[in-house]
Formats: C-alpha cells, structure tokens, sequence
C-alpha cells in the first residue's frame, strides 16, 4: 500500500501524503508524444522538410521515377504518423490522390 511508505500509522500516513501531493515540484519533465498521439499539419510540414532534407531531395523531384521508393516511403509515414486524411497527403505532397489510396493499401514499397 502507498501509504506505507509515509508512515505506519495510517492517520499519519494520511497526512504525511497530503502534504507531499501539495508541495510544489521544482523537477523537469520532458513531454514524450505517446504513440498513438499523431502529428498535426503543421507537424507534418516539418516532417517533410526534414526527411527530404535527409534524403537531399525537393518536394518538386518527388514525382520523378527516381524517387518513387522515397515517395512511397514517405507517404506511408505521413499516413502512419498523422491525422491528416489521404487527400491532403496528396496535396501537400503534390502527388495523386489515388496514388497515395494505393499507397496505402500496398504492403510494401515497390521497386
């Protein structure tokens, strides 16, 4: 029982523990995003800029054959990683609806 780390007597245990709930904790914390705590747009927007700054890539060359891996690779995370529906995945990215609904549904990155 909790209380028996203040004292063994539990009225003074009592006490002892509202005492240490109200005192002010000078102590830092660092805010860990959980999990299932997804990325906002604006989030996103920083999320893209980093991993195509990464991967050396524009936003523009995305649609190019040669990038095809990394597009896919990206949207997949973007889908995992936020809130945003897949339509405004394609706008923010530039790339067609439909090809990020395929995206979606495919299990792996094609080559």
């Amino acid at each position: 029982e909790v209380l028996g780390l203040f004292s063994e007597n539990k009225s003074r245990a009592i006490i002892l523990f509202k005492k240490f709930s109200n005192e002010e904790s000078l102590d830092n914390f660092v805010d860990i995003k959980e999990d299932d705590e997804k990325l906002n747009e604006e989030e996103v927007f920083e999320y893209i800029r980093k991993y195509l700054n990464e991967k050396k890539i524009k936003l523009e060359q995305l649609n190019e054959k040669a990038y095809r891996i990394e597009l896919e690779v990206l949207i997949k995370e973007l889908i995992s990683k936020s809130d945003l529906s897949l339509r405004r995945i394609a706008e923010i990215t530039g790339v067609n609806r439909e090809k990020v609904r395929k995206m979606n549904m495919s299990q792996e990155p094609s080559l």
